[in-house]
């Protein structure tokens, strides 16, 4: 089932974008005219308005560095470690913010977004596609300060593939995964029973943690938040550091100084946490949100103050997904085929 997903961004808000990076002006006067048409705050809705995307004149210019950005989180995630967290916003807020993964898809590469290098510089495949070998970059450190190398490999890989571990959602991805070999210090090799076409994909899915960490952690101990201290605290590589999580009311991030790609343009991202839709159009309405995320369709429709057009621009995007029921089959009433029809 395809589904539409409706956000509200706040104009000034791609101008600190940790994503964002320098982008060309427009090359014609069509698409400046296009520019002005879609800009915000005119008399009547301007088509990227109504359409729900992006205008133009949002990727002209330079970005600038400092501020900060407060996002609306719809809920309050259960874990901040999408190894064992069976839901979207831990991903959203932790993986490549946080931590990374040896390689990831390229958010600007519209509309292929291919694979690129991340933690891994370089890789090589075998000619018969089950061996994938990666090449580590050097000089990569922890937000706690320590080296980053092949061990934390070795360890994320161990820990997501440990019977008793709840990775529920990554692990199916790793059902071919064979073997994950430490060649040296920054190479790591990676062996599959059978080719699959979407090794790399997988391994995009996953971020590396620390082994100084988790490689002493028990399954049961890297599930548990009292005992394996990244399911509150993330310590990761990437371009934010955690900072904290207010329970029921936010979790922020800050700007890593020390990052070794290029550095994040916000200084800090706060993730609002607001469940009600009628307290986050609110929030929205009075400029406390920097991104409404989840805008439900009858607030999209009737979006009519004109603070929505003026300061915020509104994006509509298909979100792959789907919805089921899973009947337990260890109790009796569900063994039988005739109620799971009956209440399907």
């Amino acid at each position: 089932m395809l589904r539409i997903t409706l956000s509200l961004l706040l104009v000034t808000l791609s101008l600190g974008c940790p994503r964002c990076g320098p982008r060309s002006k427009p090359t014609s006067s069509t698409q400046a005219k296009q520019a002005s048409l879609d800009s915000p705050g005119t008399d009547a809705p301007p088509a990227a308005w109504r359409e729900g995307r992006l205008p133009a004149a949002v990727l002209e210019g330079e970005p600038k560095q400092g501020g900060e950005a407060i996002i609306r989180a719809y809920y309050e995630p259960a874990s901040l470690n999408p190894l064992v967290a069976d839901d979207g916003l831990a991903v959203w807020i932790e993986l490549h913010l946080v931590n990374e993964a040896l390689v990831r898809r390229d958010p600007y590469d519209d509309p292929n977004y291919r694979i690129v290098p991340a933690l891994a510089e370089r890789w090589e495949v075998s000619e018969d596609g089950t061996v994938y070998t990666f090449h580590l970059r050097r000089g990569v450190r922890w937000h706690d300060g320590r080296p980053f190398g092949a061990d934390d490999v070795l360890a994320t890989f161990e820990k997501l593939r440990a019977p008793g571990v709840k990775g529920t959602v990554l692990r199916p991805l790793f059902e071919l995964l064979d073997s994950v070999e430490k060649v040296d210090a920054h190479t790591v090799r990676l062996r599959w029973k059978a080719p699959y076409f979407l090794a790399l994909d997988a391994v995009a899915q996953t971020p590396i943690q620390p082994a100084h960490v988790i490689a002493a952690l028990s399954p049961a101990a890297y599930n548990e938040a009292g005992k394996n201290p990244l399911n509150r605290h993330p310590i990761g590589t990437g371009p934010f550091r955690f900072v904290e999580w207010v329970t029921s009311e936010k979790i922020v991030l800050e700007r890593n100084p020390d990052y070794w790609g290029r550095k994040a343009y916000l200084d800090r991202v706060v993730y609002r946490i607001v469940p009600d839709h009628t307290v986050a159009r609110e929030l929205a309405r009075r400029e406390e949100l920097d991104l409404w995320d989840a805008v439900q369709p009858r607030d999209w429709i009737e979006m009519k103050d004109p603070v929505f057009r003026r300061r915020f621009h509104r994006l509509k995007y298909p979100m792959g997904g789907y919805v089921f029921v899973g009947w337990n089959l260890r109790r009796p009433q569900f063994q039988d085929a005739r109620v799971r029809r009956a209440l399907a």
